[in-house]
């Protein structure tokens, strides 16, 4: 019987940035989709199910933000681990992110390993609730 691969949804609207996301994590041995943007990444996790979301937090049409308010109100898919990849580190937007649901940040310029050892600490089953307070 064969092992089931985790699976990643990466929203990112850069396809350039999506693609170097995607290599990095099938490079980890990970099951990975990708959505070019909020709403079609919602139509995705309507229908499927995700070990994990990444997003970008700043999209057009509808925000990362957005994305994770919407995902957090699904009593079914509510409690899927979410992480903003963004190049605005702890500023606002990613303080906003946190507070409406996001479990983590990973800043872009993306560092492939990093990516990586990231997605393997979610994957775990670590959360914000753990403990994990962001530098200042």
């Amino acid at each position: 019987m064969a092992i089931r691969k985790q699976r990643v949804l990466v929203v990112e609207d850069q396809s350039e940035i999506r693609i170097i996301i995607e290599w990095a994590l099938r490079k980890g041995a990970y099951d990975v989709e990708s959505a070019q943007s909020a709403r079609q990444a919602l139509r995705m996790i309507e229908q499927q199910h995700f070990d994990l979301i990444l997003t970008d937090l700043a999209m057009p049409v509808m925000s990362g933000i957005e994305l994770i308010e919407q995902v957090r109100a699904n009593p079914e898919r509510g409690r899927t681990p979410i992480v903003a990849v963004t190049a605005h580190g702890w500023d606002q937007m990613a303080l906003h992110a946190r507070a409406v649901g996001c479990d983590g940040v990973i800043q872009k310029p993306i560092d492939p390993k990093a990516l990586r050892a990231e997605v393997d600490k979610y994957m775990r089953g670590w959360r914000f609730a753990d403990g994990f307070e962001p530098a200042d």
